[in-house]
């Protein structure tokens, strides 16, 4: 809906391309916003067009859990203190191994 009413929300973007077409969306004056488009945390945005009388860095509020969506970014740190059962894996690819030459 806002891409009809000339608006353009650009969360981070990395790829040089993406960033071109937001800079060839963006007024002049407001170039030096495209240096932070890269480096947006989460729940922050570049608003520029239509929507907002001038180009802007904008942070979301935090939604209730229940109402977010499932796509938290992992905590590592808890993801590598657990066992993922590698030792089974091996083992298993170990056997399959031996087993193909008898």
């Amino acid at each position: 809906m806002l891409s009809q009413c000339g608006t353009i929300l650009s969360m981070r973007l990395n790829n040089e391309r993406d960033q071109a077409f937001v800079k060839a969306a963006m007024p002049e004056g407001a170039r030096g916003f495209l240096d932070s488009i890269p480096a947006l945390r989460n729940r922050e945005c570049i608003m520029c067009g239509e929507g907002v009388s001038i180009p802007m860095r904008v942070s979301f509020d935090n939604l209730e859990e229940a109402k977010r969506p499932a796509s938290e970014d992992p905590s590592f740190m808890e993801l590598w203190n657990q066992g993922g059962g590698e030792e089974d894996v091996v083992y298993r690819t170990v056997q399959r191994w031996r087993a193909q030459g008898t």
